[in-house]
């Protein structure tokens, strides 16, 4: 059994390796990374527990990792199946993760090992520590929020138990939110709330533990809620998030909001989710004929096979025709990025496609990415230029040039992608082909409708 007795202390290791996955997390995974509510953080020392919706696997970790400015090192909670292998086990203890067993992971007699986890935390948060916990104990394949397990509550009020409730633990909540939960060079900002104590439900715990549980998780669901994109009812989830798509612009345009910054995506979402779901309740059979329209739009994309950035928009051939021969002639630097990143970039699916859950995909991708496949390709370029040319520079530079094309390899394919779309709409539209027709006056209808809820709820 793998000991946690010291897996709150100062790693250098720890550090190092930090400093180096904060350079891939920020700069080369991620296209965007924006932290806002950083000043709600406590203090270094203080007894802090980190909760956060659970959306992305490893990333969500990072994200919380980052959000702080001075240092720490958070000991993290994931469930206890990850833990089987010894290996990996080794490696999530230095990663300072900690097992929870959960009665669908592990058989029952395994569960109890979790109170070893809650009281060890409860310990380092004693001690000043930060513990981080996703309440879910899952992560979501939405933008939803799921339920909130007993686990967390457990740990918040053992660890005041224990201080003989004197400790002052403050909860901090945390939301995260991503432009696309797989694909690299997404954009992703943590949501930091105002922590907060729950001295008022002490005495609840006292004589009733678990009427204290579900308080505690009740207040907690509704600050996480209030920061994040939740779209509640999943029978719908394709007609918001594609309503969301289509008004965005116009929202942020009314506010005076830059569509640019990301975080902005995240507030128009919200309000627009928000005034989607009034429009529900006071205009039921409205909101049921704007789902059966945003279906048949969605249906229609499919069968045409674009996407809803298209649609509407103006294409001519004059400038098809320019963007064709413009990346005709950037082919020389594509192929330059492909024979340099390809076999890196896609290593990682020797192990992703056994995995069924698409959310690890990401975790993979930029563990094994950024630990193991690029170092070791980088490294292998940079010795084979080295010894051909007989120059180290020479060496250093080439794999200079491989990283930055590794760039130009990712946008170079979305934009061929996004090409043929776009001849792809252009020769429907110059046929007239009807399908397109009636999908453009739908988007156009929908558009309607949705500014009109928009500005009148």
């Amino acid at each position: 059994m793998i000991s946690f007795e010291k897996i709150d202390k100062y790693s250098l290791r720890y550090a190092l390796l930090y400093q180096y996955v904060k350079v891939v997390h920020h700069y080369i995974y991620h296209s965007d990374f924006d932290v806002l509510g950083t000043e709600n953080i406590p203090p270094k020392g203080t007894p802090t527990l980190v909760i956060s919706n659970h959306q992305n696997g490893l990333l969500d970790a990072l994200g919380i990792i980052y959000a702080f400015k001075d240092g720490r090192q958070p000991v993290f909670i994931a469930r206890g199946d990850i833990f089987k292998n010894k290996t990996a086990a080794k490696l999530l203890r230095f990663l300072k993760i900690m097992p929870a067993f959960r009665t669908i992971d592990v058989a029952r007699s395994e569960v109890n090992k979790s109170n070893v986890t809650f009281l060890r935390a409860a310990r380092v948060l004693i001690d000043g520590g930060t513990v981080a916990i996703f309440p879910e104990a899952g992560h979501e394949e939405t933008h939803h929020l799921g339920s909130f397990k007993k686990g967390y509550p457990r740990i918040a009020f053992k660890a005041e138990e224990e201080a003989d409730f004197k400790l002052n633990l403050q909860i901090l909540p945390v939301a995260n939110h991503y432009s696309n939960y797989l694909n690299f060079r997404q954009k992703k900002v943590i949501v930091i709330g105002k922590p907060f104590s729950f001295s008022e439900l002490f005495d609840i715990y006292k004589n009733k533990p678990n009427d204290a549980y579900l308080k505690l998780n009740e207040i907690s669901r509704e600050k996480i809620e209030e920061m994040m994109l939740d779209i509640k009812d999943l029978s719908f989830y394709e007609e918001y998030r594609m309503l969301n798509e289509i008004i965005r612009k116009e929202y942020l345009t009314q506010i005076d909001k830059p569509l640019s910054y990301f975080p902005n995506h995240l507030l128009a979402d919200k309000e627009t989710t928000s005034k989607l779901d009034q429009y529900r309740t006071e205009n039921a059979e409205q909101f049921s004929l704007l789902m059966t329209q945003t279906r048949q739009y969605l249906n229609n994309l499919k069968t045409l096979n674009l996407r809803n950035w298209l649609i509407g928009k103006k294409v001519t051939f004059f400038n098809l025709l320019l963007s064709s021969f413009l990346f005709l002639l950037a082919l020389p630097f594509y192929l330059f990025g492909l024979i340099n990143n390809y076999l890196p970039f896609h290593s990682p699916n020797i192990f992703t496609r056994k995995i069924e859950d698409e959310m690890l995909h990401s975790s993979f991708n930029i563990v094994v990415g950024s630990l193991f496949s690029f170092p070791l390709f980088y490294l292998l370029y940079f010795i084979i230029v080295w010894i051909v040319s007989g120059n180290i520079l020479f060496g250093l530079i080439y794999v200079i040039l491989a990283l930055l094309s590794l760039f130009l390899f990712y946008y170079y394919r979305v934009g061929v992608i996004k090409l043929f779309a776009s001849w792809r709409y252009y020769n429907f539209k110059r046929k007239s082909n009807q399908l397109l027709i009636k999908t453009i006056e739908l988007k156009n209808n929908i558009f309607g409708i949705l500014k009109k809820i928009i500005r009148n709820n």
